[in-house]
């Protein structure tokens, strides 16, 4: 993991902020990024990673990475929010053949729930 975590430090801007999220999760805030702007470097880190390969207790491994990205505010207004649909989009990234980049469509939000419950969130 600390492979795959200096490599992300090391492609992104000092503005940036680079977290693991747990297990083999990572989340990435890119300030001032629009989704267009967040899913290009999403998809150059996740060929950085797939170019590198890491060693471990002297084997080597290949790694790729399955990436979902959202943008705040078009998707959602919290911060709890944000990360439940950059996990459905890490999970559609999952789904559809890993070693991608995967997400949400833009939709407009609203201050009313949707069918869970949840504000400013659209089903995708």
């Amino acid at each position: 993991m600390r492979t795959v975590a200096d490599l992300l430090v090391g492609e992104l801007r000092a503005v940036d902020v680079v977290a693991r999220l747990g297990g083999e999760e990572f989340g990435v805030l890119l300030p001032g990024s629009d989704q267009l702007d967040a899913t290009a470097v999403a998809e150059r880190l996740r060929m950085v990673i797939a170019r590198c390969p890491v060693v471990h207790a002297g084997t080597t491994l290949l790694v790729t990475a399955s990436i979902g990205v959202v943008s705040y505010p078009q998707h959602a207004q919290t911060r709890d929010h944000l990360l439940e649909r950059a996990d459905r989009a890490l999970y559609q990234a999952k789904r559809t053949g890993r070693d991608r980049v995967c997400g949400q469509p833009c939709t407009s939000t609203t201050d009313a729930p949707d069918q869970e419950g949840h504000v400013g969130l659209r089903n995708p």
